[in-house]
């Protein structure tokens, strides 16, 4: 069912980091590489700056803003979930999840509030979290048995609470991936498949009740789609439950992602179905998101398996790129988060896999790519986006740096502007 020869990238999350992903295909591992000091003067609002002068320290300070950051809100939401769990107040607990379910309500930053509060529920009740793995895209959660029954009780005390409904059967979904391991599926034990297929025919029974399109909840759509891992029927079943979870949520960008890792050849596709899939989203979704789903799926294919880029669009997934940014209430963070996730697929344009040696097209291709994070920065970086992590702001600037390494040794240098990076010539003043 799935290679064991392909490249994975695992991106691991805390459970605080889930409220920033948003669209989730953006954390990447913090470069430790600094900034070359030459580079990093060429930054600069008058005379020529250095790191550790005054007038360096105040440029900088001019041009960085507070990054749009949904940990405040997600720990809001964490601590009205975990307030209601500790009272035992079921009712109130799936009414709110209910209410943001049927409203589809998110921060401005992408992220539902019913995803939120699912994963509050998780990290509240678990005694370990796994991050995602080459055969699970998602976090998954040691929900212990005491945990279980607790909501296996109000689960019993209000049986066609649908809420409760979609949370056991998430519970057993959990458990059942922690039983199995996170290995390939040759490391796994016997014990380990059965114990994950009984998790995965009682969540499928608790579902059965429940159809997530009449009831026009993306909850139990998300839910529904996570049993295709335990699928007989192949792409067909996870297609099917992709579009159902798609379409009611069609702002969405998660079911894009979490299909784009099942069409990958470790699980039920290629590359030619992923490169169709991709289009077919496209086309189902432009009017809402452009070409949004196309890079959605990629840079999630992309992610775990390095011969994806053969069929890529970068037409395409540029214009998917620059649409979803464009869409987005903070377009600057947006933008260096998908400058650091772009520049990772590039692998900074050195043929990092043995037989890239002899393939000119797929080194062009990671050119390709880091002009595409040059687009992105001349289009959309306006400023310095703040997250909190200062080597998020080194890493940046050393993308940066390479990104405009011609203009820079030619004696160029980098400004903010509010339509973008604009390169300064020696021979223009600074306006």
């Amino acid at each position: 069912m799935m290679s064991s020869k392909t490249k994975t990238i695992s991106f691991s999350q805390s459970a605080g980091d889930i409220a920033l992903t948003g669209i989730g295909f953006l954390f990447m591992p913090i470069c430790l590489v600094f900034a070359p000091r030459w580079v990093i003067s060429t930054f600069r609002d008058g005379n020529a700056l250095t790191l550790d002068n005054e007038q360096n320290t105040e440029y900088f300070a001019s041009v960085r803003k507070p990054a749009s950051n949904e940990t405040a809100e997600f720990k809001k939401v964490r601590k009205l979930i975990e307030d209601l769990i500790d009272v035992n107040d079921w009712r109130e607990l799936t009414n709110r999840i209910a209410d943001w379910d049927k409203t589809r309500a998110s921060t401005d930053f992408g992220t539902g509030y019913m995803d939120m509060a699912l994963d509050a529920l998780r990290v509240h009740l678990a005694d370990e979290i796994y991050p995602p793995n080459m055969c699970n895209f998602e976090d998954y959660y040691m929900i212990p048995d005491g945990a279980l029954a607790r909501v296996q009780a109000a689960y019993e005390a209000d049986p066609s609470n649908y809420i409760l409904t979609a949370l056991l059967a998430q519970i057993h979904i959990d458990r059942g991936w922690v039983a199995r391991g996170g290995g390939w599926s040759h490391e796994v034990t016997e014990e380990g498949w059965d114990e994950l297929l009984r998790s995965f025919e009682t969540a499928a029974t608790l579902l059965a009740r429940f159809d997530p399109a009449e009831l026009s909840s993306p909850l139990l759509a998300r839910v529904h789609f996570q049993l295709v891992a335990a699928t007989t029927d192949g792409i067909e079943s996870a297609r099917t439950e992709y579009q159902t979870w798609s379409d009611l949520d069609i702002s969405n960008q998660h079911p894009h992602r979490a299909y784009a890792f099942h069409v990958l050849p470790r699980w039920f596709g290629d590359y030619q179905t992923l490169e169709q899939e991709a289009r077919l989203a496209t086309e189902r979704t432009k009017s809402v998101a452009g070409a949004a789903a196309y890079a959605a799926f990629y840079a999630t294919a992309l992610s775990y398996e390095d011969d994806a880029l053969d069929l890529l669009d970068l037409d395409l997934f540029e214009q998917g790129v620059c649409d979803r940014i464009s869409k987005d209430k903070d377009p600057a963070t947006r933008a260096m988060q998908l400058i650091f996730a772009i520049h990772e697929f590039s692998d900074n344009g050195i043929p990092m896999i043995w037989h890239e040696v002899f393939s000119r097209d797929r080194i062009n291709k990671r050119n390709e790519l880091r002009k595409i994070c040059r687009t992105l920065a001349d289009r959309f970086l306006t400023h310095l986006p703040t997250e909190g992590f200062k080597k998020r702001e080194t890493e940046l600037l050393w993308i940066l740096s390479g990104l405009y390494h011609d203009d820079l040794k030619a004696g160029a240098r980098i400004k903010f502007t509010p339509d973008g990076v604009r390169m300064i010539r020696p021979d223009q003043n600074n306006s």
